[in-house]
């Protein structure tokens, strides 16, 4: 079989990662095709922490409401002495209140099979496109205008070409084998644990009471519990210490449950049918970059590292979104594939940090016998901090200082709050508050796009020269938002242009008008492209994005 360019982008794993990019590339009016090597979806509660900046994403993507309807809170942790009694009930990420620029401040949980299910769900309801199970790659060779691409599906071959590829095929990446991506890092033999899905019961108010229950003895033993609101009676367990042969409590369940016991201090626990589990180590590994011509890596393929915070499918989301908008302008013709380099040198500097971050945390809490001492995670692990200001395709004329700014600025974003203003390269932060001309209430969330970069306009009098200066690009790229102080007269609405009022004055406080920001520009991944001036800014932040069709 032969198939040659009638998708423009070949996807390579339908995981959330894959199919986020999918979804952002086929909502962009990118035709994709995507496939898979396993037969059929994944069942499993890796991967289960949903970010706040990721809920963000997930609004963008229009699937947000379907998450909500079966996300849960991030629960919090009870503890139990080596008896089993219970001890000390924590939580390991504060619960924050919600403000009008960020509006969703909290973890949720959620199994990674059932994000992929909604993923899967919008990509074949709005878009018509369907994963292809039990088809891997094996081939790709690159040429000058695409990607020739070798894949398998049983006992056929076949053959495609497309523009471009993306590796979302997880840390054993075939993409990444057969581009050639390096892979360094470190394998930590002896930081290693059992993870895996349990059906368990036996335990008091387990219908009711969503807590993690965290067992140990005064020897370093330990397991974590935590059951699986979505799936009453599954719970995902984590278990560490001397006294755990892992291998055999892969495979024997029996004396898996004779461990489950032992720590509780609990007889009447039983176990399920359902009962698969792994041995986990530390391997921490990164590729140097996440691009190679026509090829891209992301998420798992790019990165692998702990668990500790959740980090990993979030950062793969990023990955996904940073690189969707970007490629889609490429595909279409809208911007020059230079623009493409930008996608690893935008994510490859968070996810180092990141690195660091949590390998250094892993290793402290596996030096420590009380596992309650080493709960606490930073702000940070909320990833609102996250950001690429350092980027060469984001414009912010309102930097004073350069090396306090953005030079020396932690590119995961500290503890994720930053108490200064909003940078370019900065995540974008919502306003509520918001009327339109028919008084109808809305906040920036509800109309920043997937597919457009929007322009916010602070200033009136610019309006006519902006849309003067945007005319130059692709416009169907690009939609302006002049936003009116609350009592200013009324305006009319020049031709393609939206106006709203800040009668809560939300929108200015968000995006620092009061320190001279007269339009801003917010990318369609949810970033700030640019924080400017004048319309003379905004000429410069597209110029480096879109072709001129001049």
């Amino acid at each position: 079989m032969s198939d040659a360019f009638t998708s423009k982008v070949l996807i390579v794993g339908a995981g959330p990662v894959g199919l986020v990019a999918a979804l952002a590339l086929s909502l962009n009016g990118v035709k994709v095709r995507i496939i898979d090597k396993l037969p059929a979806p994944a069942v499993g509660q890796r991967g289960s922490t949903i970010a706040p900046r990721t809920l963000e994403a997930y609004r963008l993507l229009g699937i947000l409401p379907d998450v909500l309807k079966l996300a849960t809170p991030f629960p919090e942790i009870q503890d139990h002495s080596p008896d089993g009694t219970p001890g000390r009930r924590f939580s390991i990420l504060p619960r924050l209140p919600p403000s009008p620029a960020v509006p969703y401040p909290n973890h949720l949980q959620l199994g990674q099979d059932y994000v992929a299910g909604i993923l899967r769900e919008h990509l074949e309801r709005r878009c018509g496109v369907n994963v292809e199970w039990g088809t891997e790659c094996v081939g790709l060779e690159q040429d000058g205008d695409g990607v020739n691409v070798a894949i398998r599906k049983g006992e056929t071959d076949g053959r495609l070409k497309v523009e471009y590829v993306i590796g979302a095929d997880g840390a054993k990446s075939m993409v990444r084998k057969l581009t050639g991506f390096s892979f360094e890092g470190e394998t930590a033999a002896d930081t290693r644990m059992l993870i895996g899905d349990v059906e368990l019961s036996g335990f008091e108010g387990e219908s009711t009471d969503p807590a993690i229950r965290m067992f140990k003895d005064d020897d370093g033993n330990n397991i974590i519990i935590r059951p699986v609101p979505e799936r009453p009676g599954l719970c995902f367990i984590v278990s560490r210490g001397p006294l755990l042969d892992i291998p055999r409590a892969c495979a024997d369940h029996a004396y898996l449950l004779s461990h489950i016991r032992f720590l509780a201090s609990r007889e009447d626990i039983k176990m399920g049918a359902e009962c698969t589990v792994t041995e986990w180590h530390l391997n921490v590994r990164m590729a140097n970059t996440f691009q190679k011509g026509r090829i891209f890596i992301a998420g798992d393929a790019a990165h692998v590292h702990s668990p500790t915070g959740g980090q990993g499918l979030n950062s793969g989301v990023m990955d996904a979104m940073n690189l969707a908008w970007k490629l889609a302008l490429v595909v279409r013709g809208a911007a020059i594939p230079s623009l493409l380099d930008t996608y690893s040198t935008e994510r490859t500097p968070p996810i180092r940090e990141m690195l660091n971050l949590t390998t250094t945390r892993t290793k402290h809490n596996f030096a420590l016998k009380r596992t309650a001492d080493a709960a606490a995670h930073p702000l940070a692990f909320r990833m609102l901090g996250v950001h690429c200001r350092g980027s060469d395709i984001v414009n912010d004329e309102l930097v004073v200082d350069r090396r306090t700014e953005i030079e020396e600025v932690s590119a995961y974003g500290g503890e994720g709050e930053d108490t200064g203003r909003v940078h370019a390269g900065d995540r974008a932060p919502d306003a509520p508050g918001l009327r339109d001309a028919d008084g109808t209430e809305r906040s920036l969330f509800d109309l920043f796009d997937l597919a457009k970069h929007t322009v916010l306009v602070f200033d009136p009098a610019l309006v006519d020269e902006l849309l003067g200066a945007v005319q130059t690009f692709e416009v169907e790229c690009i939609q302006t938002l002049l936003v009116l102080e609350a009592g200013s007269a009324s305006c009319t609405s020049p031709r393609g242009v939206q106006v709203v009022v800040d009668f809560k004055g939300l929108a200015s406080q968000a995006y620092s008008v009061a320190q001279g920001t007269r339009i801003a520009v917010v990318r369609p991944d949810g970033v700030v492209g640019g924080m400017l001036k004048g319309t003379k800014g905004v000429n410069d932040y597209f110029a480096r994005v879109l072709n001129s069709v001049a």
